[in-house]
């Protein structure tokens, strides 16, 4: 017989991929970001997405999910700044019409 054996946690995978949205400085793309515990306080880790409107830009998208993590906006690292500088970053972007972002999320094997 064969003794083979199988780990016991599950392997999750992560993935980057690379989200354009188009907003306007009014509404921006609907999305809202979370990390750190102060505002001013330089990020250890990505800022998550906390909170995505509905019918935004960020919604239609269907790439963004609550949970991701933002890696960058517009090629800037966000872990590098604080929050304040990442929220800015997507102010900033909503004037320019337009916003790159980079995520990462789980895409471990989901079950059902």
């Amino acid at each position: 017989g064969s003794s083979g054996s199988s780990g016991g946690g599950q392997i999750v995978h992560t993935e980057t991929t690379e989200v354009v949205l188009c907003g306007d400085p009014l509404s921006g793309f609907g999305l809202q970001l979370q990390g750190g515990i102060f505002a001013t306080e330089t990020l250890s880790s990505p800022p998550l997405v906390c909170f995505i409107e509905p019918d935004s830009p960020a919604e239609r998208c269907g790439l963004l999910q609550v949970g991701d993590r933002v890696l960058s906006i517009n090629g800037i690292a966000t872990e590098d700044g604080t929050m304040e500088e990442a929220n800015q970053l997507l102010r900033d972007a909503a004037l320019a019409h337009k916003v790159v972002l980079e995520v990462e999320f789980d895409s471990g094997p989901s079950s059902g």
